[in-house]
């Protein structure tokens, strides 16, 4: 009896060291587990929280009108754009929907006039790119031509670009926008450089959940900040004196064979500028064409100059007032 009463101890003692064991094993087991939900969601909550929302939300930015540059014409009395937007195109291609894909960039490129190999090059380096930009601020007249082909894997997306439609008025004096290092329009040289706060607007954002393919889901979520639009912006130019002025300087520096030169007119009682013009110029529509960078800049209001004797006349016109 006292055997069997030693026995029964020794396997309750066995029982109760397994139960102790198993006890500390979940326990450390919690531990962990507590630990790691700690870690997941506090520690690494930006984390995660980004990796989300990349998954299941559509971010967008929405673009702005870009404001007008308008002048007067004491002709007509009626404002006309210096600046003005019209309507473009943007054309890209999925290069994994295409099953020729050099005969698909011999076409774009004979419509769009860009160098075929560039394009050859962006549709074969990698055969399951879903996208990739082929050119910007395409006309309508192009796009239509394309559209006509039925191009596999070329889609469109409209947008918006610049148009200075009056020609030998004074491209230093207005300036041109381009696209910067984010993607976006900004203002170079020139009013649209100076004043590109005002004309530039404000941008927009459209936050949105989307489905497992990337579309927005219609009955999801959606927050949308409207784009403030940018301003017009009315010079004190005169139309009419501006085309004239221009005109003259053009034809004194060929006469006299000189480097370059500037004309300013001013209204003698606000000191409003009503003409300011100098050559060398450039057209806006074309600046990409320029070679000598220098003649972006407004000789008017970035040279120096010392005007000696020219102020005599300043000296007898207070005289005279």
């Amino acid at each position: 009896m006292r055997f069997l009463a030693r026995e029964n101890r020794r396997a309750s003692n066995r029982a109760e060291g397994r139960f102790k064991i198993l006890m500390i094993f979940f326990a450390l087991l919690f531990a962990i587990m507590i630990f790691r939900l700690f870690y997941l969601q506090i520690l690494q909550y930006g984390f995660y929280s980004l990796y989300a929302s990349d998954q299941h939300e559509l971010a967008a930015k929405l673009q702005p009108t870009r404001g007008q540059i308008l002048v007067c014409d004491k002709a007509d009395g009626a404002l006309h754009p210096l600046a003005t937007n019209r309507l473009t195109w943007q054309v890209y291609a999925s290069p994994k929907d295409m099953d020729d894909p050099v005969s698909v960039a011999h076409a774009l490129s004979s419509v769009l006039q860009v160098p075929d190999a560039d394009i050859v090059v962006k549709l074969t380096r990698d055969p399951e790119d879903p996208y990739e930009l082929i050119a910007k601020g395409v006309d309508s007249e192009a796009v239509k031509a394309l559209k006509e082909q039925s191009l596999p894997g070329v889609g469109f997306l409209q947008s918006s670009s610049r148009l200075y439609p009056e020609k030998n008025i004074g491209g230093q004096l207005i300036g041109f926008v381009a696209y910067d290092e984010h993607g976006g329009l900004s203002g170079r040289y020139g009013i649209e450089s100076s004043l590109d706060s005002l004309l530039g607007g404000t941008p927009g954002k459209l936050l949105a959940e989307k489905d497992a393919g990337g579309r927005r889901l219609a009955i999801g979520q959606t927050q949308i900040q409207e784009a403030k639009n940018g301003s017009d912006v009315i010079l004190t130019i005169d139309r009419t004196i501006q085309f004239k002025a221009c005109e003259l300087i053009s034809r004194a520096v060929e006469r006299h064979n000189a480097d370059g030169g500037s004309i300013v007119m001013m209204d003698p009682e606000t000191g409003a500028i009503i003409a300011m013009c100098s050559t060398p110029d450039f057209d806006p529509m074309e600046f990409g064409k320029i070679k000598n960078l220098s003649e972006l800049n407004n000789p008017v209001t970035f040279n120096a100059y010392e005007p000696g004797s020219v102020f005599k006349a300043f000296t007898m016109a207070a005289g005279l007032d």
